[in-house]
């Protein structure tokens, strides 16, 4: 199967022709025997998590201080006004949403947020313009120092991106081409029809070539937390828009807690101590 072809399909909900010319639903493919949708078994030793959520919540920390309202909506600037008396928040400038991309040494390359409002660019995710910042500035590196070995399909293999929502169907199709080794997300997004396990099973056999490994930080306290608020928001608001449930207040307040959980956490195995120092200074650094 042609990756290309497959990820023009997706769009519409349907893979290439099948060997006897029909089209073939998306929800009725099959890979090893398990469906398409399902997510990867990992097994995950409590170092290895312990590590993901220190950049979870790194990346949640510096997306709440960089916390965009939508100034023009009154209701809104009394809310947070009233929650939060002093702070001046930013123009809404994109969906509240940030991904760090790291390394294979457990180095954090950059952090980059939705800019789509601000850009009136649709495209301008966070993830996407983390993969984009990371392969600019790795080019500039190569250029600089004068290293012409090894090509874009190799550049990002080793590497991870962290999000505060699971990725869409744009950021899934950026990561695989990338080359991203695995994406950890702090947030299910049903609107987004479990791409990222889609683009995995399918092409995971396809090494080092295949999609992403998609990582649910389940692990998280707040990862429940946020899915309850949520589905609660949902109801009353009688809306299934998952980013404008990340411009509440009520959202705001589960990654303030996590603001405060990262500067205050507590390692507990010894590898991962230096990983939130470097996390904990790059954080402090790049706001």
């Amino acid at each position: 199967m042609n990756r290309r072809r497959f990820l023009g399909a997706c769009t519409c909900a349907f893979l290439p022709v099948s060997s006897e010319g029909n089209a073939v639903p998306l929800g009725c493919v099959i890979a090893n025997d398990a469906p398409v949708f399902d997510d990867p078994t990992l097994d995950l030793n409590e170092e290895v998590k312990e590590r993901h959520e220190i950049f979870l919540l790194c990346a949640a920390s510096i997306t709440f201080v960089a916390w965009g309202i939508h100034k023009s909506n009154p209701a809104d600037r009394a809310a947070y006004a009233e929650a939060y008396p002093g702070r001046s928040f930013r123009e809404y400038q994109g969906h509240n949403i940030g991904s760090l991309l790291v390394n294979g040494r457990n180095e954090i390359v950059c952090y980059e947020r939705n800019l789509a409002s601000m850009l009136n660019d649709s495209t301008q995710h966070a993830e996407a313009r983390a993969v984009q910042h990371g392969i600019k500035a790795l080019n500039a590196d190569r250029y600089r120092e004068g290293n012409q070995t090894g090509g874009y399909s190799e550049m990002l293999q080793g590497y991870t991106v962290y999000t505060t929502l699971e990725s869409c169907t744009q950021c899934s199709g950026i990561m695989d081409l990338a080359n991203i080794t695995r994406v950890v997300y702090l947030q299910d997004d049903c609107g987004q029809q479990k791409i990222g396990n889609v683009l995995f099973n399918l092409f995971k056999y396809q090494w080092p070539a295949g999609a992403p490994e998609p990582v649910r930080g389940h692990f998280v306290t707040e990862f429940s937390e946020l899915a309850s608020a949520f589905a609660q928001y949902a109801i009353d608001s009688n809306t299934r828009s998952i980013t404008s449930f990340l411009s509440s207040l009520k959202a705001c307040r589960l990654f303030e807690r996590m603001h405060e959980r990262f500067n205050a956490y507590l390692v507990k195995s010894f590898p991962n101590k230096w990983v939130y120092e470097q996390a904990r200074e790059y954080a402090h650094t790049h706001l």
